[in-house]
């Protein structure tokens, strides 16, 4: 009987080399789905914590909402000075 020769499994076999500029596309497009999944993630963590810190505040609910919209005049002012100067 011949014996058949062992053939390597295919992720074993090296992968043909892209030209560097297609690499690079392609790192950057990876590591933005990786950024963008971060950033859902610690979204969706800081929404969860507003909602529990309302909720243990006891404040009515349009006092919470006045808090709130303080808290983005603030936040709109600060984005404004680090990205537009004054």
């Amino acid at each position: 009987m011949a014996k058949r020769k062992k053939t390597e499994p295919e992720h074993d076999q090296p992968q043909p080399q892209l030209p560097p500029e297609q690499e690079k596309a392609i790192a950057l497009a990876k590591l933005k789905i990786v950024y963008e999944e971060h950033l859902n993630d610690e979204m969706a963590n800081l929404h969860n914590r507003f909602v529990a810190f309302i909720s243990e505040s006891r404040l009515p609910l349009p006092q919470a909402l006045m808090v709130i919209k303080m808290l983005e005049a603030e936040i709109m002012d600060q984005a404004r000075l680090k990205y537009m100067g004054s």
